[in-house]
């Protein structure tokens, strides 16, 4: 069954509550943002692994390799779904 993906009771419910990075769609737990390999989106508050934003070009290379806490200033971020979105809203 290609590309399917099976999920504890505890990770389908992460998932479901949409604690999951939405390019690799690996879940995560809160602890995890708090360690610098992930970025939040400015606009919606959803994390993604900052890897994941560097495959798919949506960071630099710099950006990506830098570790930040999240309690840090950090120049804002908006996801592809945000842009999309704000896009569609101006038309």
């Amino acid at each position: 069954m290609s590309g399917q993906h099976y999920l504890c009771n505890a990770c389908g419910l992460r998932f479901k509550k949409g604690k999951y990075c939405p390019l690799c769609t690996r879940v995560y737990y809160d602890a995890d943002t708090h360690q610098g390999a992930f970025k939040q989106c400015a606009t919606c508050g959803n994390w993604s692994h900052k890897s994941c934003l560097k495959k798919a070009g949506e960071i630099s290379a710099a950006d990506a390799d830098t570790p930040q806490s999240p309690f840090e200033r950090a120049s804002p971020y908006q996801c592809a779904q945000c842009r999309r979105d704000e896009h569609t809203m101006k038309l």
